[in-house]
């Protein structure tokens, strides 16, 4: 991550106030904050046999995650580099490398797999080039294994968007996007009108960030309608998750308790 950084002048020297190097990626990012609130998870994915894949192996380990199913790859691991602007804008530059082999079959639930989980998390499908045309498939193959299913689609740097991912839309119990993911894949800059589409294709509940307006949630029962809710977020001090990687998770489900304000527990079905 490098901030702040307003414009690009090639030929040049920019001087600027930070430079930090971190663990990020959906799935990596997801499954360690499950971990740091004691939520049983495993983690699908593969590293790189080098500096970053070690640096990411570490921090997860910190965070208790499961990395039974994490390989190692002779090429680099995933990397991002991220340029944010002083108001908070952001663009990433992506190495795919490891990202590039893992998943070439879709995903086998075996009993080993499943061990301890409820439900399958599929993070930045858009990041997996392999696993994009075969995700409809796994995500079929979690459900009829028992889990419950989500999915982050994360940006299409190939621009295909829909059109690849339609078919995983029967099968999520919950679709994440944010406003510009969810225009990019509904043809509309309306979020509500967004989210009828994606439930019009399959998906049962769709959540969209909003971002500094926080998110809205679209219900299966309630189509037509997405709720908006302003969130605050918790950060661990010092720690700020933004590096790019090529790990996705499979988990514990949550256990959402009423208790005046909003609790998350870790649930076991």
């Amino acid at each position: 991550m490098v901030r702040p950084v307003e414009e690009f002048h090639w030929g040049t020297t920019t001087w600027v106030d930070s430079i930090e190097q971190n663990l990020g990626g959906n799935g990596s990012n997801t499954s360690y904050t499950l971990g740091m609130l004691g939520v049983p998870v495993r983690l699908l994915g593969m590293v790189g046999r080098d500096a970053f894949g070690e640096l990411a192996i570490s921090i997860l380990k910190s965070a208790n995650v499961d990395l039974s199913a994490v390989g190692r790859s002779q090429a680099p691991t995933t990397a991002s580099v991220c340029p944010v602007s002083a108001a908070g804008d952001r663009l990433f530059m992506h190495r795919v490398g490891s990202s590039a082999e893992v998943f070439p079959e879709p995903i086998e639930f075996t009993p080993q797999l499943l061990e301890g989980m409820s439900h399958f998390h599929l993070a930045n499908v858009f990041a997996l080039p392999q696993l994009r045309l075969r995700a409809p498939e796994s995500l079929a193959r979690a459900r009829k294994a028992g889990l419950t299913t989500s999915l982050d689609t994360g940006w299409d740097a190939r621009g295909r968007w829909l059109e690849d991912i339609e078919g995983c839309l029967p099968h999520l119990d919950l679709f994440f996007m944010n406003q510009d993911e969810a225009r990019m894949l509904s043809g509309s800059p309306d979020p509500e009108q967004a989210a009828r589409r994606m439930q019009a294709l399959g998906a049962r509940d769709v959540v969209i960030k909003l971002g500094a307006e926080g998110g809205g949630r679209g219900r299966h029962h309630r189509r037509g309608r997405l709720l908006r809710r302003r969130l605050s977020v918790c950060a661990e001090p010092g720690r700020l998750l933004s590096r790019g990687g090529p790990l996705r998770h499979c988990g514990r489900g949550a256990q959402r308790a009423e208790t005046g304000r909003d609790q998350w527990r870790p649930h076991t079905c």
